[in-house]
């Protein structure tokens, strides 16, 4: 019987985005760090931000402003799953951070 060998390729890209492709991705990055801030200005005046608390304040901003309804949901989303992993990995109070 033949060993098995595990080969590992890696591929590096460049992503040159035309103008108005860059224009939608620093609107995105824009928006998913004003999202960050929001979090982390929620959890320095002490109310402990949970991922609910957090979706549910995303929610209420999206319907109040457009400049959040705009772009992509998800990017968003996971802006706050990686800021509550980011919480838990530093041991700040997991169980009020929420699934990530």
């Amino acid at each position: 019987m033949l060993p098995v060998v595990e080969e590992t390729v890696r591929y590096t890209y460049r992503l040159r985005p035309g103008a108005i492709a860059e224009a939608a991705l620093l609107a995105e990055w824009g928006r998913c760090r004003w999202l960050w801030n929001e979090a982390v200005h929620q959890y320095r005046t002490g109310r402990r931000p949970t991922f609910g608390k957090l979706s549910k304040l995303l929610t209420e901003v999206r319907a109040r402003s457009s400049w959040l309804r705009d772009g992509s949901q998800v990017a968003r989303r996971q802006t706050l799953r990686t800021y509550a992993l980011a919480l838990r990995r530093e041991g700040t109070r997991p169980a009020e951070i929420g699934a990530a």
